[in-house]
């Protein structure tokens, strides 16, 4: 019985022994058809563009040329004001046929200044007609075609673009012609 005992448990380890082998050959059969790929390299994500988002509102409001140093935010506030009213009325032409009709009443134009001070994207928002809208655009547009460079508006530190909206006032009572 012993002898049979020891011939079983030889053709087991035996048997036991060729499987081994064989998943062995296999994996290394696997290992040398299939490379390993390593992962690829970790990339830094790109850095976050700047933004053009047109602000209404910012820490800082853009200032007319020559206001920058009057000081406290009130005065410079009232500068900007009152030169941006100063420039649009010098420039602005009553239309022929506005004052033919007796036209008068408020347009309304927007525009945005840049991070860089100029001014773009003259927008009319509201019109009394008779060529008023078109002329208060072109007022306002007259500040891009003399260069002006206003002193940007500022957020957090950062020099932004900035919506500002204007109303022109068309008034014969005020007209010198």
């Amino acid at each position: 019985m012993r002898r049979l005992l020891f011939f079983l448990t030889t053709v087991l380890l035996l048997v036991g022994c060729s499987d081994v082998s064989q998943a062995q050959q296999t994996d290394t059969a696997i290992h040398q058809t299939q490379r390993i790929i390593p992962p690829p390299p970790v990339v830094p994500p790109p850095p976050e563009p700047k933004s053009e988002e047109i602000f209404r509102a910012v820490q800082y409001m853009p200032q007319f040329p020559g206001c920058v140093e009057k000081g406290r935010l009130a005065a410079l506030t009232d500068c900007t004001q009152s030169k941006l009213t100063e420039f649009i009325y010098s420039h602005l032409v009553y239309p022929p046929q506005a004052k033919a009709n007796s036209i008068e009443g408020i347009c309304v134009v927007q525009f945005v200044v840049e991070p860089d001070g100029s001014i773009s994207t003259v927008e009319l928002l509201r019109d009394i007609g008779y060529g008023c809208g078109e002329a208060a655009v072109r007022a306002v547009s007259e500040m891009r075609r003399q260069h002006l460079k206003w002193t940007a508006g500022t957020d957090h530190g950062d020099e932004v673009h900035v919506r500002l909206v204007m109303p022109v006032k068309f008034d014969l009572s005020k007209q010198t012609e």
